[in-house]
């Protein structure tokens, strides 16, 4: 056999010999390509029907959440505690209250505890961590869930814990009997964790205290500040605010001794009767108005179904009397007229002779007509329910004209994309079409700018099968809202489709803000005014459609994604 058949045979038989190993590499190559896919499709390609549909929410999958608000990691969250300023850091802790059992049952065997997150610049946020556990101590005067509260920076008074060191006042459920009270706690890392409790782990306000409330389901979310060389805390009660003072803040007494010391919700809120408490989540401010005079804030959450409102934060300007106790000095007024604006908190200083001439505020984009009924993660009967929701507002920076806050939304740095933009004029008693964009990001701002405008405006969102309709009459400052949403059912389905009125100062020169996120619609009117609204598809997808009728007024239209592309 020649040198070059021997060749070609060694090569011919090699060929053969490994041919079956090329078959094996082959089909475990497919499998493997296979396998990926199959994982690709668990962990990111979790959405059905044109992503209309998430298919297996768990406590910490994406189908809610934001681009560019701050949202829960893992599990449920509502109300917020304190925005607390560490000097050390330079930077904002923001304290919100979390449940892990998650969204299908909030207030689970797990409890509730205060999660953390710190933040410079109200748009990117660090990583979340525990602040106040759901349990601590087991003694049966000890918290068995750790519900609302406040923080505050120790200036000496609070007895058994170094000065400048932040203690939390937080109401929450006792061990023995389930009843609501007030616990403390103090934090010897800068607030990101308060692991020393107070008073032994005991109350430090007892609801079946002679001057307390004596009711067990109506004793919490204490607000506590400094005045007069004391600290006060307001206390919510079902239809009133319980008043209370310290000197060392762990002995807490009525702030009138010869009173009732209670601030009642008939002085507060126009209207008020039993039917509308609870009163909740009381934060007291002290700020400067634009004409510099010092005034006391007091900010609450209430409802008023007679005057079509539902559950939302409101605000009465006054001043405190020499007790601590609040004195109205107008009328109440809604902070964010929208239906989901709950459980807000602020900075600002916790000491009434230090007012501020500005303080931010948040709040929970929610409502417990429909947000805690159960969310289905997807817009038919037959999709799961949601595990993992619970966003918050964008902050905004507050001023006080007078009698009234006006606000600016806080986005300096909100990442934008390069605005799209259109102008022209319109077209007198016809209706004109200023936009309609499809298939845009659910996360969005829009600007509309009209000028010498008397007209109506309709602006209307559509996230899958959900729509949100904005009617407003620039001449008279009055507005609409309609919503749809496939997500809820029953009772709470026919709650959030109720029509929400409100109104804004009229003005001719109309410009509209309009910041739009997978979870929320947030919009901001001429005069300072806002309006919060909840959304709950999970469509990282809009439609939007703005038309106008007025005279031939002269409009300028842009639109933008607002922050980073939203997470699979």
């Amino acid at each position: 056999m020649s040198r070059r058949k021997q060749g070609k045979w060694q090569t011919s038989m090699g060929r053969d010999k490994f041919l079956p190993c090329y078959w094996i590499g082959g089909f475990l190559l497919l499998l493997g390509l296979i396998a990926l896919w199959v994982r690709h499709d668990e962990q990111t390609d979790s959405y059905a029907d044109h992503g209309f549909t998430y298919k297996q929410p768990t406590l910490t999958s994406p189908e809610h959440q934001a681009a560019y608000h701050l949202t829960s990691s893992q599990g449920w969250s509502n109300d917020l505690q304190t925005i607390y300023y560490d000097q050390q850091s330079q930077s904002y802790r923001i304290y919100f209250l979390h449940s892990r059992d998650g969204a299908t049952k909030p207030f689970g065997p797990k409890g509730q505890s205060w999660t953390v997150t710190s933040t410079k610049d109200f748009i990117h946020f660090s990583k979340q961590k525990t602040a106040i556990k759901a349990t601590y101590l087991t003694h049966a005067e000890a918290w068995k869930s750790a519900w609302t509260g406040s923080v505050i920076q120790n200036t000496g008074l609070v007895q058994g814990v170094p000065k400048g060191a932040p203690v939390a006042y937080f109401s929450g459920l006792k061990r023995r009997d389930g009843s609501q009270n007030v616990w403390a706690a103090w934090s010897s890392d800068g607030g990101l964790t308060f692991s020393h409790p107070l008073n032994d782990g005991k109350p430090v306000l007892d609801h079946s205290w002679p001057f307390a409330s004596q009711k067990a389901d109506q004793e919490r979310d204490p607000a506590v500040f400094y005045n007069n060389g004391k600290m006060i805390m307001y206390v919510a009660e079902g239809n009133q605010f319980g008043v209370y003072q310290s000197a060392n803040g762990l002995t807490w007494t009525k702030a009138d001794e010869k009173g009732a010391s209670k601030v009642l919700g008939t002085s507060v809120l126009n209207g008020f009767n039993e039917q509308d408490q609870p009163l909740e989540c009381p934060v007291v401010r002290f700020m400067k108005n634009a004409q510099g005079q010092a005034k006391t804030v007091l900010f609450f959450g209430a409802k008023m179904p007679q005057n079509g409102q539902t559950t939302g934060t409101y605000y009465i300007v006054g001043h405190l009397d020499q007790n601590g106790l609040f004195t109205p000095e107008g009328s109440s007024q809604r902070l964010d007229q929208g239906s989901d604006f709950y459980g807000a908190n602020f900075t600002g200083s916790p000491d009434s002779a230090a007012p501020d001439q500005a303080i931010y505020a948040m709040g929970w984009i929610g409502n417990w007509s429909y947000t805690a009924s159960g969310i289905l993660a997807g817009q038919s009967s037959q999709a799961k329910k949601s595990r993992r929701l619970g966003s918050y507002s964008l902050a905004r920076k507050l001023f006080l004209n007078g009698q009234q806050l006006l606000q600016t939304p806080v986005t300096a740095k909100l990442r934008e994309t390069a605005a799209k933009s259109s102008q022209g004029q319109l077209s007198g008693s016809n209706w004109k079409q200023i936009a309609s964009l499809k298939r845009q990001p659910a996360n969005s701002h829009y600007q509309l700018k009209l000028t010498k405008f008397t007209g109506t405006v309709q602006l209307f969102l559509i996230q899958g099968s959900d729509q949100i309709e904005l009617q407003l009459n620039a001449a008279t400052g009055a507005y609409q809202v309609t919503r749809v949403a496939n997500e809820l059912l029953g009772q709470a389905k026919a709650d959030y489709q109720a029509q929400q009125n409100g109104q804004f100062p009229p003005s001719t020169e109309l410009n509209l803000n309009v910041y739009t996120d997978k979870n929320s619609v947030e919009i901001f009117f001429p005069g300072g005014q806002a309006c919060t609204l909840a959304r709950y598809s999970v469509s990282r997808q809009q439609d939007l459609t703005i038309l106008a009728q007025g005279s031939q007024d002269q409009f300028t239209f842009s639109s933008r994604q607002a922050g980073a592309d939203l997470p699979d």
